[in-house]
């Protein structure tokens, strides 16, 4: 459909929209369902909110998951045997596929089916969900875990590789296979995390590209209030799941079970990771069975809202007051209006001096290229792209591995650590947006004072963070082993003989990924194969070769 602004000066120039979607402002809304599955008892839950509800929903969904994945870090590298490069791949792997797919979900996404095409992205992460939770039900609990009262009579073993060579041991063949498992375990799970993050990356792009012009196109005028709704869902959801991890999971070992707080002070302790993964996919594959029923064009009900928003002009005359949403809306729409009423100005300036109006692009890979090089030739563009990235880059590493970095660095437990992240993370996020919002509600910046604005924030955002420079903590020394070709030397003496510290011994091999640590003679050990050999298999305290063994 076109819509033809009508021109103020005899000989201007008519300009023509055309709008791509394929979803006019005027054109009646469509019929809930799929194919002949449309029904009448469907076509009642036809309404626009009820969609800006499942959209909310989904935002959640989205933002919990990867603040899980954050959470369970430290917990996944013990579980799993993984270290923190092959960790970070894990965290940073919707990002490798979200960057590359992101242009093209914008571009072309807005010509197809974009309730279903957001439903689609509901599900893909439904489905990455479940499959980073997959690992659980293939291999289950960790073994020999500590919450286990069953481990409490077994007898220490050896943890060496070196020691399995020569069988000289009863229990070499079973701990030479268990070790064996444990590789094998390791390498599986690391593939369906990949997976996972790669799924969760295509399924990211829809969201925020087609969401937010969805709801643009639909609603017009009130759009901006909407789209605030989604964006505070959204930053709000890591805090819920850093509180769901704080508050539930980490209370639960791998195998549902409740725990006491001694337990979970073990470095041997792993909670239910699985939990909320498997919660949030089947959230996620829920919501996105409602979202395919709607139509291109949901069913808005523009009057209801532009009928409150003029009878709260009529406050003095003894009409009832607005409520909040209805005040909120008047707001932007006067100043859309006002900013609408500037454009057509600017249309009517150019049309006068001849100017003609970009022809809209083909819906071809050759058109998408053209509009990406005229983006990237817009200088003002480029700067706010490469300030945002650089933005986005600080707030994404904070989040990610604070939980981290407060658990190792300040020794507090994995659940404490991810509340502490829940608040100064996205709650401050979140904080601040609305201080913004206010700020922007109260005055009426143009776009140079918006960027000096934004750049003395980002300026005491610098020296907020240059702060942490004068605090560092002290490195945990261990002891029992120096890394070389990613592998741990300790000395290996079986056959309990007496410990020395030496890194340099020759027949131990042990693997530095694995990481335990224990405590001999005050003494800090990387793991008990770093300490001389032994595994501990069970909580508490023991008498290794007349030495006291802390775990």
């Amino acid at each position: 459909s076109t819509a033809d602004e009508p021109a103020d000066k005899e000989g201007a120039t008519t300009v023509t929209i055309r709008r791509p979607s394929g979803v006019s402002s005027n054109s009646p809304p469509g019929r809930c369902g799929f194919w002949r599955f449309k029904c009448a008892a469907i076509q009642r839950l036809n309404q626009f909110e009820l969609f800006l509800v499942l959209l909310t929903l989904d935002g959640l969904v989205i933002g919990m998951q990867g603040a899980l994945k954050s959470a369970l870090l430290t917990k996944m590298e013990r579980r799993f045997g993984l270290d923190s490069t092959t960790s970070s791949l894990i965290v940073s792997a919707n990002d490798m596929v979200f960057l590359p797919s992101v242009l093209l979900v914008s571009y072309f996404g807005s010509l197809g089916h974009r309730p279903r095409l957001l439903a689609l992205s509901c599900f893909g992460y439904g489905l990455a969900a479940l499959l980073f939770a997959l690992p659980y039900f293939l291999f289950g609990a960790m073994p020999l875990a500590v919450d286990d009262p069953s481990m409490a009579n077994l007898q220490l073993g050896y943890a060496c590789p070196a020691s399995f060579t020569n069988g000289s041991t009863p229990a070499a063949a079973e701990d030479s296979g268990l070790v064996a498992d444990a590789v094998t375990q390791a390498r599986t799970a690391l593939a369906f995390f990949m997976l996972s993050g790669f799924i969760e990356g295509i399924s990211s792009a829809p969201f925020w590209n087609l969401g937010v012009a969805f709801i643009d196109d639909v609603t017009g005028d009130f759009s901006g209030v909407f789209i605030g709704l989604i964006i505070a869902a959204r930053l709000l959801s890591p805090t819920l799941a850093y509180q769901l991890y704080g508050k539930v999971i980490v209370r639960l070992s791998e195998t549902l079970l409740p725990t006491e707080p001694r337990q979970r002070a073990s470095p041997f302790y792993i909670p239910a990771w699985w939990f909320g993964f498997v919660c949030v996919g089947t959230a996620a594959l829920v919501i996105s069975v409602p979202m395919a029923l709607f139509p291109r064009k949901p069913h808005f009900n523009g009057e209801k809202y532009r009928a409150a928003v003029a009878g709260g002009d009529d406050e003095a005359d003894g009409a009832e007051r607005p409520g909040l949403l209805c005040r909120l809306v008047r707001r932007v729409n006067r100043k859309r209006a006002a900013a609408a009423q500037a454009r057509r100005a600017a249309g009517r300036l150019s049309a006068a001096t001849g100017r003609q109006p970009v022809e809209k692009a083909a819906a071809t890979f050759r058109g998408f290229f053209d509009a990406f090089k005229r983006l990237l030739s817009n200088p003002v563009y480029v700067c706010l792209l490469l300030g945002n990235m650089f933005e986005f880059m600080e707030i994404n590493c904070m989040i990610a591995y604070m939980p981290k970095f407060l658990e190792m660095h300040f020794r507090i437990g994995s659940g404490e650590a991810s509340m502490l992240t829940g608040i100064a993370g996205p709650g401050a996020n979140v904080i601040g947006i609305l201080i913004s919002s206010a700020i922007a509600s109260q005055v009426n910046w143009r776009v140079p004072q918006l960027a000096r604005y934004h750049a003395v924030v980002n300026t005491f955002g610098i020296l907020a963070a240059l702060i942490g420079f004068f605090f560092p903590c002290p490195p945990v020394s261990f002891v029992g082993g120096l890394p070389e070709n990613s592998t741990f030397m300790p000395d290996c003496l079986a056959g309990g003989a007496p410990l020395r510290q030496s890194p340099f011994a020759s027949g131990c091999a042990c693997n530095s990924s694995s990481f335990k640590p224990l405590c001999i003679d005050g003494l800090n050990f990387y793991s008990p194969c770093a300490a001389n050999c032994y595994l501990v298999r069970h909580a508490g305290t023991r008498a290794l070769s007349g030495i006291e063994v802390t775990l």
